[in-house]
């Protein structure tokens, strides 16, 4: 019998980055005649015109925000460490319903089927303009797939992608390699001239490995003065990190990018920002803010981390061996994260968590999103790719030095 361990964990950085109730949590009115009313049209429109407003005000400063970093950047030639963000920013993305459009989203795509005389040319428009290689799909009658949540996560032939058996190290997913490096005292630079902490993305260095259940929430201090580190087993080695962006058309399921074992999980309950490259360098520290599920284990050098990051519409994080987890659950603590251990999970490792061989399947986003690698490793690690390079599950990513 799996023996669980759940714990509840709340953020607390000082000010609370996501305080505040988002209006759209209340809902919209109907009534019969439709859904709005027409004696609402006038106040349908002067909406309408305040909620562009307020996005073409949001993108600007965003842009004054990018254009003033850049400057600093320059001027210092250095890393920007900063908090993850300002209370004025984080109060209005927090008051965009991401979260309430990819749960919206999710309902149509996985509960609505279509009807089977509109799947084909429906799925092919979407491969047509997310570049969909239809060609490698294990089943390729179109007309199986239900709806698009089902063709978004469909399965390739056996033998599309190759594993690199040789590798110590290889790539969980396809995508596009955005940033790689090594963890810099406690610090990821996502972009360059901009990081965030290792603790504002995984939490405490604590991984919990006992069997007793924890309810109570625990105050964790993300903030760049008081970072927790997460320290390395040995003197010659260090943290390296490697980040993946995965398009909408890109094959979603993931595998293992090693030989290791998990020994725990946690799943952050955050925001559901849009990952794209684009994104990323006006909001460098979205990956700290959205939702996520970090899986915390160990490998053949010592700590091993894999992130799997939520984006807009991609609310599901799928894990095979995790049935419990769920993500994107509507009435979920935003800034909080649930921890389970997989202690005594399986009886291959005495115990100590879940086995995993390199290129085997672990589970799967529902649209386009991020995987992030966190790993300890000899100083002389070399990684075996380049920025904005397009990976695919199994490559090479790097290997120890000489």
């Amino acid at each position: 019998m799996a023996n669980y361990h759940l714990s509840f964990i709340r953020f607390s950085s000082g000010v609370s980055p996501f305080a505040g109730v988002s209006p759209f949590s209340r809902g919209f009115a109907t009534s019969p005649r439709g859904f709005v009313p027409r004696r609402s049209h006038k106040w349908f429109r002067l909406t309408a015109v305040g909620v562009g407003t307020g996005i073409t005000v949001v993108a600007l400063q965003a842009l004054r925000y990018e254009y003033k970093k850049r400057e600093i950047n320059q001027e210092n030639d250095q890393v920007v460490k900063r908090p993850v963000l300002d209370p004025w920013q984080l109060h209005v993305l927090n008051n965009l319903p991401f979260r309430a459009i990819s749960r919206l989203w999710g309902t149509i795509n996985n509960e609505y089927n279509l009807p089977i005389w509109m799947r084909k040319p429906c799925y092919k428009f979407y491969s047509w303009l997310f570049s969909c290689k239809l060609d490698e799909i294990e089943n390729p009658d179109l007309k199986t797939y239900p709806n698009l949540g089902a063709f978004f996560y469909r399965s390739l032939k056996p033998g599309s992608r190759q594993i690199d058996n040789n590798a110590i190290l290889v790539s969980p997913s396809d995508g596009r390699i955005i940033s790689f490096g090594l963890v810099n005292d406690g610090w990821i630079e996502p972009i360059k001239g901009d990081s965030y902490t290792l603790s504002a993305l995984l939490g405490r260095d604590n991984i919990n490995d006992t069997n007793d259940s924890n309810d109570s929430e625990v105050p964790i201090h993300i903030s760049p003065d008081n970072p927790y580190k997460w320290q390395v087993n040995k003197k010659e080695n260090g943290l390296f990190y490697c980040t993946i962006y995965l398009a909408p058309g890109d094959y979603h399921h993931f595998h293992s990018p090693t030989n290791w074992v998990v020994e725990s999980r946690r799943h952050f309950a955050g925001e559901l920002f849009s990952v794209s490259p684009f994104m990323l360098k006006l909001l460098p520290d979205l990956f700290v803010l959205n939702e996520r599920v970090a899986l915390l284990g160990r490998w053949k050098h010592g700590f091993f981390a894999m992130i799997p990051v939520g984006s807009t519409n991609v609310g599901s994080i799928r894990i095979k061996f995790d049935q419990t987890l769920r993500t994107n659950q509507k009435g979920a603590a935003v800034g909080t994260y649930t921890e389970m251990s997989y202690k005594n999970t399986s009886e291959h490792v005495d115990g100590h968590g879940q086995p995993l061989r390199i290129g085997e399947e672990m589970g799967g986003f529902r649209l386009g999103s991020t995987m992030i690698l966190i790993f300890e490793a000899p100083l002389n690690f070399k990684f075996c790719v380049t920025p904005e390079q397009i990976t695919q599950v199994g490559r090479k990513l790097g290997e120890d030095g000489d």
